[in-house]
């Protein structure tokens, strides 16, 4: 009986993780227990955050800055930008934005997604389109009337 009374307090109280993890945990005290408990319901909340953030974004793959390998790529993007400063997204701090120019099979696309799962993990709303496919939407969304330009 008090398994379903916990469960129903969590539900009321928007605690999904805690019913999982409770039985689980071991502690020394009440207070170690308590904050171990909360915690786990804070990192909890926070991973599906990313994995709600990434999924919204609408990446074709998933690819991230280990899978890349730097070495022999011609990748080239902003002069005034190190790889390390966008794997660290400095560029988002200062506002800025990039341009990545390179051959086909240079990496842009990894590296722009790659970038873009960084920046979801960092709590960031992103969105992400092949040139092509925006070009496409917008052109629909043009022609049937529902695109509307705000300049800023």
């Amino acid at each position: 009986m008090s398994h379903q009374l916990i469960q129903q307090c969590c539900k009321q109280l928007r605690l999904g993780h805690i019913p999982k993890v409770y039985s689980k945990l071991n502690y020394e005290s009440k207070e170690e227990y308590l904050l171990t408990l909360l915690q786990s319901e804070i990192q909890a909340r926070a991973s599906a955050k990313i994995n709600r953030l990434i999924k919204k974004a609408g990446f074709s793959q998933q690819k991230t800055f280990e899978d890349y390998e730097l070495g022999s790529a011609a990748t080239t993007f902003n002069d005034s930008l190190s790889f390390e400063e966008l794997k660290d997204l400095v560029f988002m701090e200062r506002n800025e934005n990039i341009m990545m120019l390179g051959s086909v099979g240079t990496g842009k696309t990894h590296l722009a997604i790659a970038t873009g799962i960084e920046a979801c993990k960092n709590g960031k709303n992103v969105r992400f389109f092949r040139v092509s496919d925006l070009v496409s939407i917008l052109l629909v969304k043009h022609q049937n009337g529902s695109f509307k330009y705000r300049s800023s």
